[in-house]
């Protein structure tokens, strides 16, 4: 079910720009820069890859039933999904949510135990409970369908802590990113992301709401706004 991870790179398992699979090395050919500044250069092929870049209809339907079935299965008082998901910056293909739910006991062995039974229950599979020593939480690992999920049981978010920020940096970037920088992030993710796979989300998010809406192509233009910033990292703090 779940894809091989060796073909997937923070969910980026192919070349948007060469519309084929993103083997190792693909960055280093010729033909992918041709391909990319094609791309650039041409406004109706950015603009296809721009909306081959948005999640699918059936992506967003899965990634929705299955905050369903969470919700249906653990009952928690709160679910958030935090990360790209959460705000709204997934690109295609990307088969990971992170959430985070509020339940009144807080994680304790005895939820983490009925919790990690009531998902399988409902279909998810792959079910642990890890210690992330990141954050110094429990955590619940699953998949449901091909997605891979992360859920962090918290007691509240008003204590503050890892759950706390990522709600609310998830909720700030999905109500302050217009529909076309939430663009500009997919496509930066979708470039950048094949020779750097480590690249935060959170700095592209961060260097775009910085950006104002060019006059013209804002899409594209505000690509290399981000892009002229990521060359001189001061200008993104």
């Amino acid at each position: 079910r779940l894809r091989d991870s060796s073909a997937m790179v923070h969910g980026v398992s192919k070349c948007f720009f060469c519309d084929e699979k993103a083997a190792d090395g693909h960055c280093q050919k010729p033909l992918h820069a041709l391909r990319v500044h094609q791309a650039f250069v041409d406004r109706e092929r950015f603009d296809h890859i721009v909306r081959e870049c948005r999640p699918s209809e059936a992506e967003r339907s899965l990634k929705a039933l299955c905050l369903q079935k969470i919700q249906a299965a653990l009952r928690p008082v709160g679910l958030h999904p935090t990360g790209s998901a959460g705000k709204e910056t997934a690109l295609r293909g990307e088969h990971d949510i992170d959430v985070a739910i509020v339940v009144p006991d807080g994680p304790t062995d005895a939820f983490l135990h009925k919790a990690k039974e009531s998902l399988q229950q409902h279909g998810f599979y792959r079910v642990q409970i890890q210690k992330r020593a990141d954050f110094g939480r429990r955590l619940i690992t699953a998949a449901y369908e091909d997605l891979s999920l992360d859920i962090l049981p918290v007691r509240n978010l008003d204590e503050g802590g890892w759950a706390a920020e990522a709600v609310k940096s998830a909720k700030f970037f999905r109500q302050m990113l217009p529909a076309w920088k939430k663009d500009v992030v997919r496509i930066l993710k979708a470039l950048l992301r094949l020779e750097l796979p480590d690249m935060p989300g959170i700095l592209l998010e961060t260097c775009i709401f910085k950006a104002d809406e060019p006059p013209t192509q804002a899409i594209r233009n505000g690509t290399w706004t981000v892009l002229e910033r990521l060359s001189q990292p001061q200008a993104c703090r």
